[in-house]
């Protein structure tokens, strides 16, 4: 398929879950087009989100990958993650709800930053919110495609 895939965000909604049976989630909806500007409407699309440190290293604290079936959605989709769906990716060093807490400083290998070297230190302050990188692809499509790193807030 040639040219850019379209992406219209339709929200993000965070929701911080403290079920004695469930961990903390993140839910993200959207809606994805294809180049011609159709929804994409097909089995296997595969979603990578990557929560990054919202200094200027930008740092993967967390990063799952999840295969949604979007036949009949409209393009619409919904991520929940951390809900036991997906497939963590590397760093595995935090999970979701430490990658959430601003009660810890965490070291991260520089290979996982867009910027440092060696280990890198993030302490982040009571009121810091972190960044998310979205990417998506599909069969027919080339390669991931990333879209505007968003800001994750606790408001």
């Amino acid at each position: 398929m040639g040219g850019k895939v379209k992406f219209a965000l339709i929200s993000i909604l965070a929701f911080f879950q403290s079920l004695a049976w469930a961990g903390p989630s993140v839910t993200f909806q959207g809606r994805i087009l294809d180049p011609s500007g159709a929804p994409v409407e097909r089995a296997g699309v595969q979603f990578r989100l990557r929560l990054l440190t919202p200094n200027a290293n930008l740092c993967s604290l967390y990063d799952e990958t999840q295969t949604l079936d979007l036949t009949g959605s409209g393009g619409m989709f919904t991520i929940s993650l951390g809900d036991g769906t997906g497939t963590t990716n590397t760093p595995t060093t935090y999970n979701l709800t430490q990658a959430l807490s601003n009660r810890t400083t965490f070291t991260i290998s520089s290979s996982y930053c867009a910027s440092g070297s060696g280990a890198v230190t993030y302490t982040p302050v009571a009121d810091d919110e972190r960044k998310v990188a979205l990417y998506f692809t599909y069969a027919g499509l080339a390669g991931w495609q990333a879209l505007p790193t968003m800001a994750l807030t606790h408001t």
